[in-house]
């Protein structure tokens, strides 16, 4: 064997992706994507209270590209709320944005040993800065729910606005 193919097969070691921690295997994204219903709605308001404003947001599927839908929220709204959202993962924590660049939540979540729920703490985030006012954390848990995981479909009048 020349030198030359040793120096390329090392090359092609050195250069090859590696996987860490933080990656996302295919068991992972099977456990966290998918449909949740959220134990109290994190909608606009931003509420310890919950409101029935908000009521359309306690239901969210996580996709596999990092999007976030929100399958119960009225099409005519849910464009502005999808268009930010996100979630990923960092360490062991999954990590859930819900947010239209102004007003919104942002979760950090530990995943159950049996993938079933995700529990951990949301922040109000607001384009509205009160100084001296306390942050809102809440208490969450996201429990795995059986739905369709594909995005929901724009209604005509939607898509015309």
């Amino acid at each position: 064997m020349s030198s030359l193919r040793v120096i390329a097969i090392v090359a092609a070691f050195v250069g090859a992706p590696t996987i860490s921690s933080t990656d996302v295997s295919a068991q992972t994204l099977t456990r966290i994507t998918g449909c949740w219903r959220i134990n109290r709605p994190l909608g606009p308001t931003g509420s310890v209270a919950v409101v029935a404003r908000d009521s359309t947001f306690d239901t969210v599927v996580l996709q596999d590209t990092g999007q976030v839908f929100f399958p119960r929220v009225a099409a005519s709204s849910r464009a502005v709320w999808e268009q930010r959202s996100k979630w990923y993962r960092r360490g062991d924590s999954v990590l859930v944005r819900i947010f239209t660049g102004l007003q919104g939540w942002q979760t950090s979540l530990v995943r159950s040993r049996d993938g079933r729920t995700l529990t951990g703490f949301a922040r109000y985030l607001s384009d509205a800065i009160v100084i001296g006012a306390p942050e809102l954390d809440v208490p969450v848990v996201f429990s795995s729910i059986a739905c369709d995981p594909s995005r929901p479909k724009a209604t005509r009048a939607a898509r015309r606005g």
